[in-house]
């Protein structure tokens, strides 16, 4: 199986434009994970004591409108 730093010195080796298209594909591949994650939580009911605090504080009149 390839290790993290077989990965990571293949890296090295790549010509600069092949290195922009890794890290752009590593960061699509990222936040798309992130979302999906953030989606469960959020479809799991993990945000909602948080969400609440905030309805809270607008019901109060404590937020600046942009």
């Amino acid at each position: 199986m390839t290790t993290v730093l077989e990965i990571e010195k293949a890296i090295q080796t790549l010509p600069d434009d092949q290195f922009v298209k890794l890290k752009d594909w590593v960061d699509d591949y990222y936040f798309s994970k992130w979302d999906k994650q953030f989606q469960a939580d959020i479809n799991d009911g993990k945000l909602n004591t948080l969400l609440n605090e905030v309805d809270e504080e607008i019901a109060g009149g404590h937020y600046n409108s942009l």
